[in-house]
């Protein structure tokens, strides 16, 4: 790929409108929305005993939730877990995103 700058380089005909303005790239892109990709953290282990499925409906229904996932393991009742200690030990995922940072703000922190 050629990603210009320099002026010696012979475009083909058909190709010459696919060139990068770099001029009209911004130095910083303007912040359209906010994001988080958030890990489910287990801070306890032991048998799970109960599953709070009115609490996952709840997080699953904020506005800034985009899409989550839950590890099947940890939707069985008697399954054993243990605490989580890095990504691969924590519980689901939730990507939020939201154009309001005053909700985005609140669904992140709920």
């Amino acid at each position: 790929a050629h990603l210009g700058g320099d002026e010696h380089y012979n475009y083909p005909p058909d190709m010459e409108r696919f060139r990068l303005n770099w001029d009209s790239v911004p130095t910083m892109p303007s912040i359209r929305a906010k994001g988080a990709i958030l890990h489910f953290v287990s801070y306890v282990e032991g048998k799970i005993s109960r599953i709070r499925h009115d609490v996952l409906e709840e997080i699953e229904g904020l506005d800034s939730v985009m899409d989550m996932h839950i590890y099947p393991q940890f939707l069985e009742e008697g399954n054993e877990i243990s605490k989580t200690v890095d990504i691969r030990s924590d519980t689901g995922w939730a990507h939020l995103m939201n154009d309001d940072e005053i909700e985005f703000r609140r669904d992140y922190d709920r």
